[in-house]
């Protein structure tokens, strides 16, 4: 079975990986934030929008809420923040420690391979 397969089967987990994966993602970005090179106000930046994402994948989450739009939105949200994070890693690059390349290089990866589950899920969602 593909993985967009289990998914758009098994929505609500698809939800709850996009919310823990966000919390995780606020959660280290503060923890690491004197770490990775990037100022201060760009990693509250990119916390701000992980935090949007992770309030409405949970709230989705919660309500039980699978309708196709939900995950097109997390998909574009989800894009956004990496296309923010690359372009800021990008500006910063002089500054930005190896520990904090490693750290956005990594997690744009992971959230890339997350964005193709969702919209795999939204397109198979909207032929139903």
């Amino acid at each position: 079975m593909r993985v967009i397969d289990f998914f758009a089967q098994n929505p609500r987990k698809l939800l709850l990986i996009d919310a823990i994966g966000a919390i995780f993602s606020l959660l280290l970005l503060q923890l690491l934030k004197g770490y990775l090179g990037m100022p201060y106000s760009v990693v509250n930046y990119l916390t701000v929008i992980a935090a949007c994402l992770f309030l409405i994948s949970a709230t989705c989450f919660v309500a039980y809420a699978y309708k196709p739009l939900f995950f097109l939105l997390l998909g574009v949200g989800n894009t956004l923040y990496c296309l923010s994070t690359l372009a800021l890693l990008c500006i910063n690059y002089p500054i930005i420690t190896s520990l904090g390349i490693a750290y956005f290089v990594i997690e744009v990866i992971i959230i890339s391979l997350l964005v193709y589950i969702e919209i795999g899920v939204y397109n198979f969602l909207c032929k139903q």
